[in-house]
């Protein structure tokens, strides 16, 4: 008896050394859908959901995000995208990477095919069209990203900051706020405790 008490007690406390475990490492990510129509959220690796998709318009959802490394949100208005394929379906990426602490995050509408050569030589022209469907906004305790607006040329966002500016974020238009390209001068990524997602109509 004795030795099942220890064992039962051995065991307890490595459920709640991983619960422990789980609770310090969680990032939590809240998407408000401030668009007019509901809006499916895709995620390439695994989260605990407070809500079941879609999200409806003016809606709102939370996801808790474990130590799972780099991986990427995107959004459709038909049905939870793959966010692997997201370049090829051309929609806007929140690219993600979890540690046990924190959350780097960033907006990237990167064509498919993009190189900076090819950035340089004619905005990426001819290489597969941008990234973009939902205009997107990340907020967290550290900054704030905001990429919107109507399709422009190759598809790029007609209200995304400076693609290739000298400083990130905030409210300035002529700030990096989302990645264009693969390595602008600076670099538009929040290190973050937390992170919120907001979608647009525009």
């Amino acid at each position: 008896k004795i030795g099942t008490k220890r064992g039962m007690k051995v065991l307890c406390v490595i459920i709640f050394l991983s619960l422990s475990v789980w609770i310090v490492s969680t990032v939590e990510v809240t998407f408000h859908n401030q668009r007019s129509s509901e809006l499916y959220v895709g995620f390439s690796g695994y989260a605990k959901w407070s809500c079941q998709q879609p999200i409806k318009a003016g809606g709102t959802c939370t996801a808790s995000v474990g130590n799972v490394g780099s991986t990427r949100f995107c959004a459709s208005r038909s049905g939870t995208p793959n966010c692997n394929n997201a370049q090829h379906l051309h929609l806007t990426m929140i690219e993600t990477a979890f540690t046990p602490s924190n959350v780097w995050v960033d907006i990237s509408v990167i064509p498919a095919s993009c190189t900076n050569d090819a950035w340089n030589q004619n905005k990426c022209a001819n290489t597969g069209g941008a990234s973009y469907n939902i205009p997107t906004q990340v907020q967290c305790n550290t900054g704030i990203v905001t990429c919107r607006g109507s399709s422009g040329a190759n598809g790029y966002p007609t209200n995304c900051g400076n693609p290739s500016g000298s400083c990130v974020g905030g409210s300035n238009s002529n700030c990096v706020q989302a990645y264009f390209y693969p390595a602008p001068p600076k670099q538009p990524v929040l290190v973050c405790n937390y992170m919120t997602v907001t979608f647009f109509d525009y």
